[in-house]
């Protein structure tokens, strides 16, 4: 018991240190502050504050503070570059060449964290698909990043969905990272849900899908004969907006990479459904993926962790919006008359 609960504590200080840092960052003049466009629709209207560099950083801070492996040293090094990339992205936007000729030589350092099982036995397969993979699921978390709760709601439960798949394979460090980046972002998930005052940004949506899809392929590995229904369920949401949205503009003549108000939660919201309700019905898609991909590995609890998640997102979003209108409510009646 005792055992467990030391493994527990160093995931729940990480969460309270990412939530600390967020609410540190809330003061006024700590950090830069972005209007989401007129044509977003899932945004409450104002400034956000850009911080998804907060469990960024502080998930790369808990992980170093254990000993680690040079595989596990490598993905952290990946995720740090794309952070770094991500940051300046937010700062200085890079055109789309600039962006992917910046994250080039981090697809390499990806690649070479690959487990030996994939790369030595079918290398010629996994080598073009590895930097496919790494190129399309890295930047597809800065596609879903949309709407209130959205993105870091899949890639809490993508990243716990991976840590508790590796672990029941022995990973355990590879494991105890994935784990820990989810605790980070669990805690920024409070403050980006509806109505959120912060956005992960690049910086966040980069690196976090970028850890992510990292860390995919050791969950795979020992799936066998089952790796390629593993990898699109682990990656459901992701690749199921870059399609939508690729395939979206394409018909419309827009560039794939250039950007357009043609989400998937943005057609539901045009269909009539309250953005919080469609972010839901996202977020359950994703975890029944999540939950599917778990059982081919054989590691079927994922599912209890992945609903609380959903049922956490939607009661915290449901409880906001009530604090929120009852507030706005209350300075309607100081204010009249």
């Amino acid at each position: 018991m005792t055992t467990e609960l030391l493994g527990w504590l160093p995931l729940l200080a990480a969460g309270l240190t990412a939530g600390l840092c967020i609410l540190l960052l809330r003061r006024p003049g700590v950090a830069w502050r972005v209007s989401p466009p007129a044509s977003n629709p899932c945004h409450r209207v104002g400034s956000k504050l850009i911080a998804g560099i907060v469990p960024v950083s502080v998930g790369l801070g808990a992980c170093t503070t254990t000993t680690f492996s040079w595989r596990a040293g490598a993905i952290l090094l990946f995720t740090a570059g794309l952070g770094v990339i991500g940051l300046i992205d937010d700062r200085r936007p890079y055109t789309a060449r600039g962006k992917l000729l910046a994250q080039a030589p981090l697809f390499g350092l990806g690649l070479v964290t690959f487990p030996e099982s994939l790369t030595m036995q079918s290398w010629w397969l996994w080598a073009p698909l590895g930097v496919a993979l790494l190129l399309v699921l890295t930047n597809a978390m800065n596609v879903v990043d949309v709407a209130d709760g959205l993105a870091p709601g899949v890639c809490s439960l993508t990243l716990i969905g991976i840590g508790l798949i590796l672990l029941q394979q022995g990973h355990v460090e590879l494991s105890r990272v994935a784990l820990m980046f989810a605790s980070t972002t669990l805690a920024f998930l409070f403050f980006n849900v509806a109505p959120a005052s912060m956005v992960l940004g690049d910086a966040g949506s980069l690196a976090l899908g970028g850890i992510s899809v990292a860390l995919m392929p050791h969950c795979i590995a020992a799936a066998g004969d089952r790796a390629f229904l593993v990898l699109p369920l682990l990656a459901f949401l992701p690749l199921f907006e870059v399609i939508w949205v690729s395939y979206q503009r394409l018909r419309r003549g827009i560039a794939p990479w250039q950007a357009s108000p043609h989400h998937f939660v943005y057609w539901l919201v045009e269909k009539g459904i309250s953005v919080h309700r469609a972010v839901t019905l996202i977020l359950i898609a994703h975890a029944l993926a999540i939950s599917a991909a778990a059982w081919l590995c054989g590691a079927a609890g994922v599912m209890k962790w992945t609903s609380g998640i959903v049922l956490g997102v939607s009661a915290l979003g449901w409880l906001k919006a009530k604090w929120t209108n009852a507030a706005r409510n209350q300075v309607r009646i100081r204010v009249s008359p």
